[in-house]
């Protein structure tokens, strides 16, 4: 037999687009759901070919295409006839036709039935034409699509895998590359399947069927083994002792109806909590089949079709994009689960978000090793390059890493991760001691402030005139999440603040230049006024601002608004009414400050000199401080550090 031109090959080009379904703050799509097929009977149009073009026209019909979304050549004007089956033709109706009606929301599937080469190539238009892989290929680059199937059911069809693979495609061929086959056997039994059935069960079932068929086939000198390619490395798999999923191929197909209402579309899309976006993140999509599970690796934002069934996705828990550290937070349903469980039935859109921060970060020595605590110096990034001061109260345990009798020493960590350049001029750590039912916080103008039990308030109403309350009255990871130009207006009541009124807040946020908190109170006008902009911390942190000359405010009332710039978490918020307590400062002495590339900085630490312990990415600096005990009173650890930052190009 002529090894050149042998009996069938079967591709079947179908499209359907998908609407997305409306999710809060994603605007859906308006592109409807619509089905494009290209069916093309090759060769010199014989009976056999023209019947396995015919079994997979009338199937698609009972899955709801029509004649006027089915694309139908063939060599001899008969059927469902659009045009003849030429090399121009064929070429038309994919670069024409096809790339006129599909786009990214579709769904493609090829269908060619023709006399197959094993020199990578189709016979067309009565054998005259020699169609080559390559060129359908290239004819498709001007489709979009969401999936494309193509099935190839001929001679050597298998030689087709290599040139056709690509990203969202599934590749069908009815044989290997070395293989000649019955003449639409593997058609006859796949279309008659992938009517119910997902892709990976319609080809298991199809090849089997034709594998055992052939086995005592007269006419073949081997059984005839289809083979399938959907994870874009060029290789087509399956054999009869081991179905799919086989060598990574299988888990699109899984995900894959022809039929276009079992399918779904889903969006991932991933950005900072400051509505930077972030591009080209690793997301994850795992198929679950009953063997094991299957990964499809993609780039965000992401746009792809699934088949309605359970799925989980996953983003890469840490990205470097625009000379910063983008760490993962949440999803946009504030679940904070990666990689998380979708079950998909509608279309979907999902949002992981990034959070990242001003840099350097203090770890505390928690008794075991160094944990993270926060960001520090974060106002510094408004300041091109000027020294800023900042207190802040640790929020982490500080266990000795030593102590005695009289005296302990402690062990804080300063360490530069992220795309930036420290210059730390001073640090200093603070014990503040008070009594057990007395805390300490520090304002952002550096003030020590006592306060006890605050009182939340009486109502918390959102700009869209809902109570937030139940969720910002207690400490509890329970909280509120803005958005920019979001504000709560906080109610106190008639509470008494003759003795102060200290607000105290438990808040974080990503924090870039302008984005804060605005606490604001009325003025004499009747209008809003700022008191402060609040810069809150990339991670849980204690803030508190002194409104004792702000309240009872121009009406009368105990009122406050927080206005949102930037997207913010806040946890707790409450009004603290005792007065200004007692303590006891005591300023630790530094023992010494090693830095991780430079050894002793201990020098350059010890006052405000303009002489800087620098750090860049990946460098830390260990500081051990003296403190004598007090075993009388409660103790809270305050730690000032001078400096700047800058990004690093």
């Amino acid at each position: 037999m002529n090894r050149s031109i042998h009996f069938l090959l079967a591709v079947v080009l179908l499209v359907s687009p998908f609407f997305v379904e409306p999710v809060p703050s994603v605007e859906a799509t308006s592109d409807p759901i619509e089905n494009w097929a290209i069916i093309v009977t090759g060769s010199d149009g014989s009976d056999a070919w023209y019947n396995g073009s015919m079994t997979a026209y009338n199937a698609l019909l009972n899955i709801g295409y029509t004649n006027d979304t089915i694309y139908y050549l063939d060599v001899v004007n008969r059927g469902p006839f659009d045009d003849f089956a030429t090399k121009q033709n064929i070429n038309s109706s994919i670069t024409n036709w096809l790339a006129t009606n599909s786009d990214g929301n579709d769904v493609c599937v090829i269908l060619f039935n023709s006399h197959g080469s094993d020199l990578d190539f189709l016979y067309v238009n009565n054998n005259t034409e020699n169609l080559y892989y390559s060129e359908i290929n290239q004819y498709l680059q001007s489709v979009e699509y969401g999936r494309l199937v193509i099935v190839v059911d001929a001679c050597y069809s298998g030689t087709s895998i290599d040139d056709l693979n690509g990203t969202d495609r599934v590749i069908i061929s009815s044989a290997n590359a070395d293989q000649q086959v019955g003449i639409s056997l593997f058609s006859n039994y796949f279309w008659s399947i992938t009517v119910s059935k997902n892709i990976m069960q319609s080809f298991n079932n199809a090849s089997w069927e034709a594998w055992n068929f052939t086995k005592t086939y007269p006419f073949l000198p081997e059984p005839q083994t289809a083979q399938i390619d959907d994870n874009n490395d060029g290789v087509g798999n399956w054999s009869p002792s081991d179905p799919l999923p086989n060598g990574g191929d299988g888990y699109l197909a899984k995900a894959t109806y022809l039929n276009p209402a079992e399918m779904v579309n889903l969006d991932v899309s991933t950005e900072g909590t400051d509505g930077t976006e972030l591009t080209n993140v690793d997301v994850t999509i795992n198929v679950t089949t009953n063997e094991d599970v299957g990964s499809l690796y993609r780039l965000s934002p992401v746009h792809i079709i699934l088949s309605k069934d359970s799925y989980t996705v996953e983003v890469d828990t840490s990205v470097t994009q625009g000379g910063y550290t983008w760490n993962f937070d949440h999803w946009e349903d504030d679940s904070t689960s990666n990689p998380r469980n979708l079950t998909l039935y509608t279309d979907k859109t999902v949002t992981a978000y990034y959070e990242t921060g001003g840099c350097p970060y203090v770890y505390v020595w928690n008794g075991q090793e160094y944990v993270v605590d926060n960001n520090l110096l974060g106002y510094s990034e408004a300041t091109t390059g000027a020294d800023v001061e900042d207190y802040y109260r640790l929020e982490q345990t500080l266990v000795p890493r030593y102590e005695d009798t009289r005296f302990s020493w402690y062990s804080l960590q300063i360490s530069e991760f992220e795309q930036e350049h420290s210059y730390i001029d001073q640090v200093k750590l603070i014990a503040v001691d008070h009594e057990s039912d007395v805390n300490i916080a520090v304002s952002p103008y550096g003030e020590f402030l006592t306060y006890r039990e605050p009182s939340p308030p009486i109502s918390c109403i959102d700009n869209h005139g809902n109570n937030q309350l139940a969720i910002i009255n207690t400490i509890d990871d329970n909280y509120y999440r803005s958005r920019p130009e979001d504000h709560l207006t906080l109610d106190f009541g008639d509470l008494d603040i003759s003795n102060g009124a200290k607000l105290v807040l438990r808040a974080n946020a990503e924090w870039k230049k302008e984005l804060c908190i605005h606490i604001q109170a009325i003025d004499s006008t009747g209008s809003w006024m700022d008191v402060i902009a609040l810069r809150t911390r990339v991670r849980w942190a204690t803030e508190i601002v002194d409104l004792s000359g702000y309240l009872p405010d121009a009406n009368g009332e105990l009122k406050v608004r927080l206005y949102f710039t930037g997207i913010h978490k806040l946890d707790y918020v409450g009004l603290d009414t005792s007065p200004q307590e007692d303590f006891e400062l005591h300023y630790a002495h530094l023992v010494s400050a090693t830095h991780s590339a430079e050894g002793n900085v201990k020098q350059k630490l010890m006052k405000s000199d303009g002489v800087y312990a620098e750090l860049t990415p990946d460098q830390q600096i260990e500081l051990t401080f003296l403190l004598p005990n007090d075993p009388e009173e409660a103790r809270t650890f305050i730690i000032y550090i001078e400096g700047h930052y800058e990004t690093i190009p």
